[in-house]
Formats: structure tokens, C-alpha cells, sequence
């Protein structure tokens, strides 16, 4: 019996091997979820993502927003920055900034860009026609055109400004001229030169020649030897001669008015 027992007592010590370390305790707070840490989490990645996002949507926008966008990104070489403005200063006139007697932003801006172009002219031997134009409408080149005819004019130089968008002309109301005949008008041999252009138009200092009337094919009539007739003559009666024309995004005619062009200054609106 006793041999029975030890045999039995020592069985039940080898089929347990269990020690009791610590009795279990009951916890204070639970174990999940951890606020604290699901909001540090929580930071980390929404900064971490956000700023990601803003990287890549930096990334995909192809908007002009620095001087150096122009230069590296497109090639182009950039002539100046025009600073946004009200209204003009000369009265009945609000898309006309420039002013000689002004020294406003907007005025010292269309000076620097009458300075950077004149310069270029010095290096390209018969330059004097400047076509001006932008990727989409509603840019401001019309605007640029007009002003910067004005500050050509400031210059001592002779100056026409014609408005070659045949399709959406602008400068007509901008510079207060009624409906009348005009640039297709020449071209399709209804008027003379002589008696279309307004000479020293609102006492501004340039002659204008006004789109004329409407016409159903303008592309046409721009590529026209008329229009390289014309060109020409404008050439030997005037020091600069200012093209505003349409989009080139838009319409094929600044491809034809290219031609005809010494220089072509691309307006791009801020971002």
C-alpha cells in the first residue's frame, strides 16, 4: 500500500508542470482601444499623407505660377510681368494702365516691358512687327497690346496697333470706336488704308486699324497676298507695328499671322 501511494503521488507530480508565478490581477483600464496612440497614429499619417497629396498635385499642375516656369519648363525667354489692375487711368479708357504721366505698378511694368522689348530689337536687325496673342482667351493680351502700343508711342516711335482677330474683336470697344470698316474690309478690297486707320486715335499717340467687318472665313483672308501686301506697306510707314490676334489654343489664324510677324509674345495669365 504505502508503495502504491508513492507510485501515485509521484505520477500526479510529473503530469503537471504548472508553477504559479504571480496571481492574476485585475486591470485598471482596458487594454483596447488606446486613444492616445490610435491619435498619434492618426496625425502621423494623415500629415504624412497630406503632404504627399499636395506634392502630387503640385506635380500634376502644369499652371504658370513662377518666372521660372516660363524660362525652364517652356523655354521661352521672359520679358516682363504685368501686375493686376482696377481700372485704367486715363479716363475713358479702363483697359488702358499705362499713363506717362502716372507711375503707378501697372504703368512701371508696361515701361519694363517697352525696355526689355526695345532691347531685343537692337539685336534683331528689322524688327518691328510684334504679334501678340495667349494660349485661351479672356488672357489680358489685348489689354497688353493696347498698353503697350501706348508706351511704344511714349518712346518717340511711330505706331499702329491692328486688331487681326477678325473672329471676337476687342480693341474697337476698348479704345471707344464704333462699328465701322476696317482691316477684312482692306483686305477684301471694300476700303482703302488710308480711310480705315484713326490717326492718333483718343489723342493716345498711335494710329489704329480697327477688324473691319465681320467676316465668315478669316483664316483665309489672313493668308491671303492681300494681307502680305499689307504688311509690307505698314512696315515702311511705321517703327512698330503691335498684331493682336486670337488665341492660338483656339483658331489657326495666329499660324497664318505668324508669317508676317518679327516677334511673337505669348501672354499667359497668373496660374
Amino acid at each position: 500500500m504505502r508503495r502504491l501511494q508513492e507510485t501515485s503521488s509521484e505520477a500526479k507530480t510529473q503530469a503537471s508542470n504548472v508553477i504559479i508565478v504571480d496571481k492574476a490581477r485585475i486591470p485598471a483600464r482596458p487594454y483596447k482601444p488606446r486613444p492616445l496612440l490610435n491619435l498619434l497614429v492618426a496625425v502621423f499619417l494623415g500629415t504624412m499623407g497630406g503632404v504627399s497629396l499636395a506634392f502630387f498635385l503640385e506635380y500634376l499642375d502644369s499652371s504658370v505660377k513662377i518666372p521660372d516656369d516660363v524660362e525652364k519648363a517652356l523655354g521661352l525667354q521672359l520679358f516682363g510681368i504685368i501686375p493686376q489692375a482696377e481700372k485704367g487711368t486715363r479716363a475713358g479708357f479702363e483697359d488702358l494702365f499705362f499713363d506717362p504721366e502716372q507711375h503707378s505698378p501697372a504703368a512701371e511694368a508696361f515701361r519694363a516691358l517697352r525696355t526689355a522689348l526695345l532691347f531685343k530689337l537692337r539685336h534683331v536687325p528689322g524688327c518691328r512687327v510684334f504679334l501678340i496673342t495667349s494660349p485661351n482667351p479672356e488672357e489680358g493680351k489685348s489689354s497688353i497690346a493696347m498698353n503697350l502700343a501706348a508706351a511704344f508711342e511714349q518712346n518717340h516711335l511711330k505706331v499702329i496697333l491692328v486688331d487681326t482677330d477678325l473672329r471676337k474683336p476687342r480693341l474697337q470697344r476698348a479704345l471707344g470706336v464704333g462699328p465701322g470698316k476696317g482691316l477684312s474690309d482692306v483686305l477684301e478690297n471694300r476700303a482703302s488704308l488710308a480711310d480705315t486707320v484713326h490717326v492718333n486715335i483718343g489723342g493716345l499717340g498711335f494710329d489704329f486699324l480697327g477688324s473691319g467687318s465681320p467676316s465668315h472665313h478669316p483664316t483665309e483672308i489672313l493668308g491671303a497676298p492681300a494681307m502680305k501686301g499689307l504688311m509690307d506697306q505698314l512696315r515702311s510707314a511705321y517703327d512698330v507695328v503691335v498684331l493682336d490676334s486670337p488665341p492660338y489654343l483656339a483658331v489657326a489664324d495666329v499660324a497664318v499671322l505668324s508669317e508676317y510677324a518679327d516677334g511673337l509674345i505669348a501672354v499667359s495669365r497668373y496660374h
